[in-house]
């Protein structure tokens, strides 16, 4: 593992991070994370092509799944579908075919990070959606906001720890 793409992706998250909170670049922010996870995809040992490939797919698909859930489609929408399919794709691959080459910590950082920017699109649900149940609407206004947190420290914190900590030779069997 190569720890220039652990240093960028710490970086990117915080620049993406910094824009979600404290300006309304939320598009610039959303292409930031999905430098992050093409640096986690290259931890990863991944290719461009199957980068795009997973990205465009997933997009693709979560955006014919929001005209028959009648979500407002935009750029935004379209970016943060790209960078949650690149997310799950990410995900999905470091338990099978790039198991070898993803610490056990890094996955969980992954798991984490879905789980955050689950929580993340629910918080912001009712912006795009019009009527929501009462259920779905008290979670994304109550609960969703409180969770992203939960998830999203731990992960940066294992980053972290992945970039100050990370052994130079055979990764996986060092790290958990």
């Amino acid at each position: 593992m190569k720890t220039e793409f652990l240093l960028l992706s710490l970086i990117f998250s915080f620049t993406a991070d910094v824009l979600f909170l404290k300006t309304p670049f939320e598009l610039t922010a959303i292409l930031f994370f999905i430098a992050v996870q093409y640096c986690h995809r290259r931890l990863q040992n991944g290719s461009l092509l199957s980068f795009t490939a997973g990205g465009f797919s997933g997009m693709f698909f979560l955006l014919l799944l929001s005209y028959f859930w009648h979500i407002k489609s935009s750029l935004l929408t379209a970016a943060a579908f790209f960078y949650i399919a690149l997310l799950t794709w990410n995900l999905c691959s470091s338990f099978t075919v790039k198991r070898q080459n993803t610490p056990t910590l890094l996955r969980i950082c992954l798991v984490m990070l879905l789980a955050c920017d689950l929580n993340v699109g629910f918080f912001n649900l009712p912006r795009f959606c019009g009527d929501l149940p009462h259920s779905l609407a008290f979670y994304c206004t109550h609960i969703a906001g409180k969770l992203i947190w939960l998830f999203y420290l731990p992960s940066q914190l294992i980053l972290l720890y992945l970039f100050f900590r990370f052994p130079k030779k055979n990764p996986s069997s060092v790290l958990l």
